[in-house]
């Protein structure tokens, strides 16, 4: 009979994550957590461990649990790496999502790996890489040098998840050296699993993260940044939006279908304040309806999930610079020239006219970059 190794709610000790560890180093299979469920896994580098993996559990619900984004992008074919992918992989791991990609023993680390790994990854011609978020996994993988093949059903029952350690017990027997119980998953369901190829991403299978919500995380995010989120910002994101949909030949609707998502946010905002009346009104003539916007703030988090961030002047870019250096790469001005857009907001009409039509001058040499191939966009994504 397997050991069972019980981790209260406050997390495993240090004697428990060395057991744990042991036995994976051992080429045993051990009965993990996670938050949808429980996983058999062992190490990629004991042939034994995958063989048992191969004789009890189906190719299509097994994959890799990785430490984290750069870990995966490691393993995965570097034409399959796309910047969807990696925008994935940042705004949903750790977490119920897995990315699925072709399977290329030649243009990946795995490659390297034993002859029953390349096998076990390669039955179906794709390789799925995931990033628990239960925090067993993250210490057990800042232990191991390597990844876990990691199995979520059996042969027999491919659609039917471990929803416990009596139900591995169940349905694994003796083939598992340890099962950690740590009670019951986080989530009731299973993981989202995104396809990844070269030209396009797609849901296979929809889970824990809805269609419409990973299709907004898959977005390439277009953030512009005011101080107050209710005059600049908002015109310039309402235009942009409008012209890139009519450049994509779309509704507006439907640009996250198309991969993109459009936002707009202040650096010194009240949240929910509506969009200013000149502003509005400007928008009006041009048919954008600005009656529904509310400010938002430019938070750490919207920050870290936009690609490109669009400011007004540069001391609002220098402004999140300061708070946060490492984004800076994704910060541009607005104005390609480095000007700085002219704040309306306390003028009259004009004031607001004449920062209209600053804003759309500019958005223009914008969508071209943005809608340029990519390797003719180095220079705005600088």
């Amino acid at each position: 009979m397997p050991d069972v190794l019980t981790i209260p709610p406050s997390g495993a000790s240090r004697a428990e994550i060395r057991r744990i560890v042991e036995v994976l180093l051992g080429g045993g299979l051990a009965a993990l957590p996670d938050e949808t469920g429980y996983v058999l896994c062992g190490s990629p580098l004991e042939g034994d461990a995958i063989g048992r993996l191969l004789d009890v559990c189906p190719t299509a619900q097994t994959g890799l649990s990785c430490l984290d984004g750069e870990a995966a992008e490691d393993l995965a074919p570097p034409e399959a790496w796309t910047p969807a992918a990696a925008r994935l992989a940042r705004r949903c791991w750790p977490g119920p999502l897995v990315l699925e990609f072709p399977a290329d023993p030649s243009a990946s680390l795995w490659g390297e790996w034993p002859e029953p790994v390349r096998r076990w990854l390669t039955t179906t011609g794709r390789v799925r890489l995931s990033c628990s978020a239960h925090p067993l996994w993250r210490e057990l993988l800042r232990e191991l040098p390597w990844p876990l093949a990691a199995a979520v059903a059996t042969h027999a029952q491919p659609t039917q998840r471990f929803e416990s350690i009596a139900d591995v017990q169940q349905r694994c027997g003796t083939d598992v050296s340890l099962l950690v119980d740590a009670g019951p998953p986080r989530y009731q369901g299973r993981a989202t699993v995104m396809r990844i190829a070269a030209d396009h991403c797609e849901l296979t299978e929809e889970g824990i993260i809805g269609r419409w919500t990973v299709t907004q995380l898959a977005s390439e995010i277009v953030l512009f940044v005011c101080t107050g989120n209710t005059c600049r910002s908002p015109m310039a994101e309402a235009l942009f939006r409008k012209m890139l949909a009519e450049r994509l030949h779309c509704e507006e609707e439907d640009l996250p279908e198309r991969g993109y998502l459009v936002l707009s946010a202040g650096l010194a905002t009240t949240p929910g304040m509506p969009a200013s009346e000149h502003a509005a009104a400007l928008m009006r003539e041009v048919g954008i309806d600005l009656t529904g916007h509310q400010s938002q703030p430019a938070t750490a988090e919207l920050l870290n999930v936009a690609d490109h961030i669009i400011t007004m002047t540069s001391s609002h870019r220098e402004s999140i610079g300061a708070r946060f250096p490492e984004i800076l790469p994704r910060v541009r001005l607005l104005s390609p020239h480095g000007q700085d857009i002219s704040d309306p907001f306390g003028g009259g009409r004009e004031d607001y006219v004449r920062c209209r039509e600053e804003i759309q001058t500019c958005l223009r040499r914008l969508l071209d970059h943005l809608l340029a191939p990519s390797s003719q966009r180095e220079e705005f994504i600088r």
